[in-house]
């Protein structure tokens, strides 16, 4: 990049940008940048130290992303792929990644057992033999919403040699999880005298979802039947679910076979459609 190239911050946390010595001198580097809202700007200065050392240090792996997602309230293994650092003289065992920051919105641990886990707090350490072992696992309680939020941690990787690689970053996107729509099971179909009523109950229509209570759930008629009329002794055009005294009323007709057709909702988006045969 040069002179009046532009970036974004987001380019930063995803770490897309990298200062690349070019070993023609070993003097200290420094770096203006410009920072704009659109409105305003400001300047800051960031200060490059050239280092002498003996051995290249540790490197992060290229196939190693830096950043890795997991759904809302719940937890993933960080794995190579997602965070790996190398050295010519150190084995895993050696390499050491030092927090200096910890995520906001979750936390690090590191499992020693299947039932024990220890949580990794500022300045902690773990090892890459620990990541390559799956020992080490972020977790998190929040929930999204609709968009999906970012969390990241900072750290030092340093080798067997006490060299070490400043200013590491790994960003964690915590998604939301896809709301699941509502099972409808139709256990059997509803006989009825003629002229007769029947309450409908959970024997013949089952609902279920994973993520809505059945006080919540909402059933609401489409087709109704032609020789017939469904009864609510609620008031409300809705009905609960759970509610089974509505009636089925047959009009002293011919006794044929009837169609219904309900919708559940789970209050939110997801719906699904069912039928319920009477005879």
């Amino acid at each position: 990049m040069a002179n009046g190239d532009i970036f974004t911050f987001s380019d930063i946390t995803l770490n897309v940008l990298l200062y690349r010595h070019t070993n023609l001198a070993t003097r200290d580097d420094a770096i203006t940048f410009s920072v704009s809202d659109g409105i305003s700007m400001a300047l800051i200065v960031v200060q490059v130290a050239v280092l002498d050392v003996g051995g290249e240090g540790p490197q992060r792996d290229p196939a190693a992303t830096l950043s890795l997602e997991v759904g809302q309230k719940s937890s993933t293994v960080i794995r190579r792929s997602h965070l790996a650092y190398t050295d010519n003289t150190s084995p895993d065992n050696q390499i050491q990644i030092q927090l200096v920051s910890v995520p906001m919105y979750g936390l690090l641990t590191r499992s020693h057992s299947q039932q024990e886990h220890q949580e990794l707090r500022e300045y902690s350490s773990f090892t890459m033999e620990d990541i390559s072992k799956h020992q080490i696992r972020y977790i998190t309680s929040i929930e999204t919403g609709s968009q999906p939020i970012t969390d990241i941690f900072h750290f030092v990787v340093y080798d067997g040699d006490n060299n070490h690689l400043d200013n590491q970053m790994c960003t964690i996107t915590v998604t939301s999880t896809p709301r699941q729509p509502p099972v409808v099971t139709v256990n059997s179909g509803i006989k009825v005298q003629e002229g007769g009523r029947v309450a409908l109950s959970t024997n013949n229509i089952l609902v279920s979802d994973l993520d809505t209570p059945r006080k919540d759930l909402l059933v609401w008629i489409i087709s109704p039947p032609k020789y017939g009329f469904i009864e609510n002794t609620n008031r409300g055009e809705a009905f609960l679910y759970m509610c089974t005294d509505n009636v089925y009323d047959l009009m002293g007709e011919d006794v044929k076979r009837k169609e219904k057709k309900f919708g559940m909702m789970d209050g939110v988006e997801d719906q699904v459609c069912n039928q319920v045969m009477s005879n």
